[in-house]
């Protein structure tokens, strides 16, 4: 699991027609998106601590219906947690749901999940569109990763220690000495390994955003 091509698959497209390329920093590699919906939910992932490793659009799974026929779906993406946990998702937005087409792609896959031992999860635009500003914070935060060098760790333990008593915005920690042009790039950093906590859902991420250890 978790080291193979994309699966290729030909379906009807309801929410564009273009395939998104993204390069992964946890993966190390270009991955392709099928949707807006599943770009967003990348970046979500991406900059999930807890999310260690994932594939998108792993193989082809089939189980026999009960009707005697074999049936398959593809999943949207597989995912392995810090705790070993390994769950798949399907990635669906929420009106799509009741339709006959996607009820029998989600029945297929937690089939073929229960009987592997696997968690199965449906994530709509209601866990990924989690605040106003929300995916724009992200898809930041994603971009300044790659500014981030194996220097970062060491660089980024000074905003750590600074935070260590109480919380400080990202204005406080530059007025006390800490590069300008290096606070984003190490925020980012620290925020995709846990270590701090901001609130990126209703506000962008500014001078005013404050900055809260663990």
């Amino acid at each position: 699991m978790l080291n193979r091509s994309p699966a290729v698959q030909s379906r009807s497209r309801h929410y564009g027609s273009n395939f998104i390329y993204a390069y992964s920093h946890k993966l190390g590699k270009v991955v392709t998106l099928e949707s807006n919906l599943e770009y967003w939910h990348f970046l979500q992932v991406e900059l999930d601590p807890e999310i260690v490793r994932y594939e998108e659009h792993p193989d082809k799974i089939t189980i026999i219906a009960d009707d005697g026929k074999e049936r398959g779906s593809i999943f949207d993406m597989s995912v392995i947690k810090a705790n070993g946990t390994i769950e798949y998702r399907e990635i669906k937005y929420s009106d799509d749901l009741e339709t006959d087409r996607t009820q029998t792609q989600v029945m297929i896959q937690k089939a073929w999940c229960e009987a592997k031992g696997y968690l199965h999860r449906v994530v709509t635009e209601k866990d990924i569109i989690l605040g106003d500003k929300y995916i724009y914070n992200l898809s930041f935060l994603y971009y300044r990763l790659f500014n981030v060098t194996e220097k970062s760790e060491f660089s980024s333990n000074a905003i750590l220690e600074t935070i260590k008593a109480s919380p400080l915005t990202i204005r406080d920690i530059i007025e006390i000495g800490y590069a300008p042009n290096r606070v984003y790039d190490d925020l980012a950093y620290l925020y995709s390994k846990g270590k701090i906590q901001m609130d990126i859902k209703d506000k962008e991420i500014g001078f005013d955003t404050e900055v809260r250890y663990g």
